[in-house]
């Protein structure tokens, strides 16, 4: 898109778009134009160009909650207040920019991670983990690629209902298709079947069982990865979301406790296989909380 012009730019979901594209490709286009550009948006970081477009003088601003919309009553968003949490109300239904700080993976940190990176293998090591999830919480699976010293999110799949048999056997096409050195998969609770189903489908796979102290010990390798930028990140709204919903807070001997906020979904996995000594974690390590 570099180098059009336009005379009215309209960008949808605005604060969910990449910083660079709204302010080194569309803000451009409107430079010799004289043009208008709107910015609608539901509210997310405030360490985004659309935060401080919306808090600037120069800009036209309207800010429109849930309450104001004469097809939405009252009773519907007192049941969701309660439903989803304080927080969560706040930013859907009031439309009010929440400051993230309890976020363990807060949205300053991923958008340095954000690359278009989706569905482009280059021939490297192919890694997946999978979540089975259960009747409220949503099937993942994501693979990563070991390019180097990066690992890059190239596949993600998550739903929420369908079968475990279907779901396996999505898995197995998939590894048949790109050959995927290894996969791992939550087993805990239910998840032994699972695997051993996998197993028959000849999927090379691996069960893992979450502690406490595992969790804490491969989130804090995950928040390495992205603070040194050796994870890149698609521009996936769902996987975004799973990682900036986690919280964390400290325990009575010093460690970490790990939450996320009401009435939102941490399921999708993240796969990461690394050599140990370059990217300072094990050699490998399954992200997938569950509730």
């Amino acid at each position: 898109l570099r180098g059009l012009t336009v005379h009215f730019a309209v960008i949808d979901e605005a604060a969910f778009i990449h910083e660079d594209v709204i302010s080194n490709v569309i803000f451009p286009m409107l430079a010799t134009t004289g043009g208008k550009v709107w910015m609608l948006t539901t509210p997310w970081s405030r360490d985004h160009i659309t935060y401080r477009c919306f808090n600037s003088g120069g800009w036209s601003v309207y800010h429109l909650p849930s309450r104001v919309n004469p097809l939405i009553t009252q009773e519907f968003l007192d049941e969701q207040r309660e439903l989803v949490g304080e927080e969560r109300y706040q930013l859907e239904y009031e439309a009010i920019f929440i400051d993230d700080q309890r976020s363990y993976f807060p949205m300053p940190l991923i958008s340095l991670c954000i690359s278009d990176c989706l569905n482009e293998y280059h021939g490297g090591s192919l890694f997946g983990g999978y979540d089975p999830g259960g009747r409220q919480d949503y099937a993942a699976f994501v693979v990563v690629e070991r390019l180097g010293g990066s690992l890059y999110v190239r596949h993600i799949t998550h739903s929420l209902g369908e079968s475990y048999t279907k779901f396996s056997v999505d898995i197995a096409d998939f590894h048949l298709k790109n050959n995927l050195v290894k996969i791992l998969v939550d087993k805990t609770g239910l998840g032994s079947p699972i695997v051993e189903h996998l197993s028959e489908l000849g999927v090379p796979i691996e069960g893992f069982t979450f502690t406490a102290k595992s969790r804490e010990e491969l989130l804090l390798n995950l928040r390495l990865l992205l603070e040194q930028r050796h994870l890149v990140l698609p521009e996936h709204r769902a996987l975004i979301n799973a990682l900036n919903c986690i919280e964390y807070g400290r325990s009575r001997v010093g460690g970490f406790t790990f939450t996320h906020r009401h009435g939102t979904h941490d399921d999708l996995s993240l796969i990461h296989i690394s050599e140990p000594t370059r990217l300072g974690m094990s050699s490998y390590a399954v992200f997938c909380l569950k509730k």
